[in-house]
């Protein structure tokens, strides 16, 4: 079932809010299997449902998928449609935001939030292209740095 949840919602940008959310309706859905009552009657905190289920948190989850994903559309080819909206030409560096904004405070986007935490998982930007080059041997390091930075967060 988490699957179910889970579907293609790597490819959208939850902010804290949002996590915080998911997973307070994750530990809702534990407890009615656990058959445990609300916590304002039962006095059990969630991070104790999570720990009884053997369950992750789905923020960390999604967030492992997220990675996952910004590193498949790094190693497509540098000319690849999909892989411009994120990052520039033959490059590992950020594509431009579009030029026209409207006021106010800039809006989080999934490139430039995810990318931040690839580049915390990567150990830094200047690690971060070795980790996205398109060989079978950087596609494992990859994947490991990125179940580190998971369990770590």
């Amino acid at each position: 079932m988490v699957s179910k949840l889970l579907y293609c919602l790597h490819t959208a940008y939850l902010n804290k809010q949002e996590n915080r959310r998911l997973d307070a309706f994750q530990a809702r859905c534990l407890r009615t299997i656990l058959r445990i009552p609300h916590s304002y009657i039962s006095r059990v905190p969630n991070a104790v449902v999570l720990e009884r289920s053997g369950a992750r948190l789905l923020s960390n989850s999604l967030l492992r998928k997220q990675l996952n994903f910004l590193g498949h559309v790094a190693r497509k080819p540098g000319d690849d449609a999909v892989r411009l909206t994120v990052f520039q030409q033959f490059s590992h560096l950020l594509a431009a935001p579009p030029e026209n904004r409207k006021r106010g405070r800039p809006r989080m986007t999934w490139p430039q939030e995810i990318y931040r935490h690839a580049c915390a998982a990567a150990g830094g930007v200047e690690a971060l292209p070795a980790l996205l080059r398109n060989t079978v041997q950087s596609a494992t390091a990859w994947l490991s740095a990125v179940s580190t930075y998971c369990d770590a967060v």
